[in-house]
């Protein structure tokens, strides 16, 4: 036998390879890049939400209005929400967190369906693990081998979100999940 046994193991060749692959899923998100935008996008969106319009809208000349940033209940709220966003901001964009999140999300985002197969397969496998290690039932193990079929398929699936998403049925999903227009 030639070389040594550890480094010739397929085991560790295949854990590198995903590791490889995941990194570079990680690299090019655009979820990444909305947490690298995170400090400054924090205080837009909160000044930005209708909660926060409604809050500190200007008054309409024919209407008495409370500005609720003076006031005892609310003002310490709004005035909590900018300080904690201005706070947040620069500790996010150089958080460990926030790499991490934005990694996971690239990952997911390259090949979703596989990810989620890759997940059910190693669920249903300990569960079924689990299940041999009792009393297995025929009904049981059928029920495990049943829903491990799907789990194989989805691990074979490539597209990523973007594609999944620009797909017939994604387009479709899209539509009929989309909120509707506030202003029309």
């Amino acid at each position: 036998m030639t070389g040594d046994p550890v480094s010739s193991s397929v085991l560790l060749r295949r854990l590198d390879r995903v590791r490889r692959t995941v990194a570079r899923w990680w690299a090019g998100s655009s979820l990444v890049r909305l947490a690298d935008r995170t400090g400054s996008t924090v205080g837009r969106w909160i000044r930005g939400s209708r909660l926060h319009r409604w809050l500190t809208a200007e008054p309409d000349p024919q209407v008495i209005v409370v500005d609720l940033r003076e006031t005892y209940t609310v003002g310490p709220v709004v005035a909590a929400l900018d300080r904690v966003g201005g706070w947040l901001a620069p500790r996010w964009r150089a958080s460990r967190p926030r790499r991490a999140l934005a990694a996971g999300v690239e990952t997911f985002a390259a090949a979703p369906v596989r990810l989620a197969g890759l997940f059910a397969v190693v669920a249903i496998c300990a569960s079924l693990v689990r299940t041999l290690a009792g009393a297995p039932t025929e009904i049981a193990v059928g029920a495990h081998l049943l829903a491990l079929a799907p789990a194989l398929v989805g691990v074979r699936e490539r597209r990523s979100w973007a594609d999944l998403r620009e797909s017939r049925v994604g387009r479709a999903l899209s539509a009929a999940l989309a909120p509707p227009d506030p202003d029309g």
